[in-house]
């Protein structure tokens, strides 16, 4: 996380991170006065996967200014905010994802896929992550993150 945050530094980028009253974070980024990105998670909110009542890390919202998207801004504030998340709730085995972006889910080249999100079975409106593979693939996601 720390070689992150020197890459963000070096290049002018700000991140901030600041807890919300309803259990979870809001990351954002910031170049000059200009805000960049931001994503919003928040934990503990029981959700029906493989049909166990189960805690996720929920991603509510990521957005990228239009300015700065694809140069793997969003990529490397979704990176940051699951690992930050999963440090702070150790032991959440799931994240589900809130996306209502009006672009094909599950190309590869989809962001939210290309971490590892798949469809819920049984309901192509849910889409989930399991958190142990995602930590499987940690480095190699983390290699893509620096591309900035």
């Amino acid at each position: 996380m720390h070689e992150l945050e020197q890459r963000l530094s070096a290049k002018g980028f700000r991140l901030q991170v600041d807890p919300m009253e309803d259990f979870g974070f809001v990351y954002s980024l910031s170049k000059g006065i200009e805000e960049t990105a931001y994503l919003v998670i928040t934990h503990g909110i029981e959700y029906k996967i493989e049909e166990i009542e189960q805690p996720v890390i929920h991603v509510r919202d990521l957005w990228v200014n239009k300015d700065y998207r694809h140069r793997g801004i969003g990529r490397l504030l979704l990176f940051y905010g699951l690992c930050h998340a999963m440090r702070q709730c150790p032991g959440i085995p799931y994240s589900d994802l809130e996306d209502d972006t009006d672009f094909p889910f599950d190309e590869p080249g989809n962001l939210y896929y290309a971490f590892g999100y798949r469809f819920k079975e049984g309901d192509p409106q849910e889409k989930w992550l399991d958190l142990k593979e995602f930590k499987r693939n940690q480095d190699a996601l983390f290699h893509t993150c620096l591309i900035i």
